[in-house]
């Protein structure tokens, strides 16, 4: 009877151990299984989806803890999907998938929107046919598309080609590439401009009589390669200028201040700048003849053409003058001076007065059939001075 009783007791020993060890093995979360098989968590900022494999033994639950990151699941795959993004900083999220009593975290990164191309905002070409190629890159997609059929634009490979039918409308022409990515847009603007054509050719140098009022009056004058010519009673004059070809607008044309510009015998005559505001030349000669004289001293005049098709020279000058060692702003240059002198020298000694006087000039271009006798009026300027 003792053997059989001890038979008895060991057996129910080891079926009491077994049963605690399987109901261990149930209950402690060390071994539930769960663990990442794959992550497609990288994106670009287009709107996308990837998705995160696991391998668990019990259903996964998973939320983002981000709005633009969301997540669905279905079995042991978690689907993680993104909105678009523009901006160029990239931005992250996690994902947090729970299985049992276990966890695991799974971060998702998305780049910010690239598109970068060495194609300058503003085109400027002749009228001949034109291939442009510049350099891009990009993450995403780009939508071209352009004003006029005269221009065409692609990406290929990594090159923005950019091609020009010929001008043979005979004037300036203007289009654009325009761009889009995301939520981003741009555009890129492109002239076809002949200098010869387009540029060169009669004005009217246009002013105001006075400071305070609309008395306009103007000079017809011709643009050339090196000068800006005019007439006045019978005396030809020429202010030598400078015009550069730029990008945005695409010429520019530069006038150096103090020139000499001509013989209106026995007068030497220079154009010189001024600012109605502070009125250098009569309240403070001594700086207008003294700060004023730099070779640096000069004005830039940009192309601006209007909806009616009217080309003009005008806007704000550069880097013109000093009162007292302080720079004026730009704004304030809006008077120009013909000035008469005793020699050709520029100098408060030899300066007699201004035979005209011109409040915020700018320069039109006067249509091809423009009326000859409106060229012909005869310009009156002050006359003190002149003994004939």
């Amino acid at each position: 009877m003792k053997k059989i009783f001890s038979l008895i007791s060991l057996l129910a020993a080891v079926i009491v151990f077994t049963a605690c060890s399987s109901d261990n093995n149930y209950t402690t979360s060390d071994n539930y299984i769960l663990e990442v098989v794959q992550a497609e968590t990288t994106f670009g900022p287009e709107a996308s989806t990837g998705q995160i494999v696991v391998n668990s033994d019990q259903s996964v639950v998973a939320f983002s803890s981000e709005d633009w990151c969301t997540v669905s699941v279905q079995g042991n795959t978690v689907n993680v999907s993104v909105t678009d993004y523009a901006e160029i900083a990239s931005r992250n999220a996690l994902v947090t998938i729970t299985s049992g009593t276990r966890t695991v975290d799974v971060p998702v990164h998305q780049n910010g929107a690239l598109f970068a191309t060495k194609a300058p905002s503003v085109i400027s070409t002749d009228y001949s046919a034109q291939k442009l190629e510049y350099e891009v890159k990009t993450n995403m997609t780009v939508d071209l598309t352009t004003s006029d059929d005269w221009i065409k634009a692609e990406i290929v490979g990594d090159n923005l080609v950019i091609t020009l039918s010929e001008n043979t409308t005979g004037a300036k022409r203007t289009g654009t590439v325009n761009y889009s990515y995301g939520v981003t847009s741009g555009e890129i603007q492109i002239t076809q401009i002949d200098f010869s054509v387009d540029i060169l050719g009669d004005y009217e140098l246009l002013y105001s009589k006075s400071a305070t009022s609309a008395q306009w009056a103007y000079i017809p004058v011709t643009f050339k390669y090196n000068s800006i010519d005019f007439t006045i009673g019978g005396v030809d004059f020429s202010i030598p200028v400078k015009f550069t070809n730029g990008t945005n607008p695409p010429y520019e044309v530069t006038i150096a201040d103090e020139q000499y510009v001509g013989l209106y015998d026995p007068y030497y005559c220079y154009l010189a700048f001024d600012s109605y505001g502070y009125k250098l030349l009569t309240r403070y000669p001594q700086y207008f003849f003294s700060y004023c004289g730099t070779s640096t001293s000069s004005i830039t005049l940009a192309e601006e053409t209007y909806d009616d098709g009217t080309v003009i020279f005008g806007g704000a000058v550069e880097g013109m003058m000093e009162l007292g060692g302080e720079a004026l702003d730009e704004g304030d240059i809006n008077t120009w001076y013909l000035l008469a002198m005793s020699a050709q020298e520029y100098t408060q000694e030899n300066f007699l007065g201004p035979l005209l006087t011109m409040y915020y000039p700018q320069f039109e271009k006067v249509p091809a059939d423009a009326a000859a006798s409106r060229r012909s009026a005869p310009l009156k300027v002050r006359n003190k001075f002149l003994k004939k």
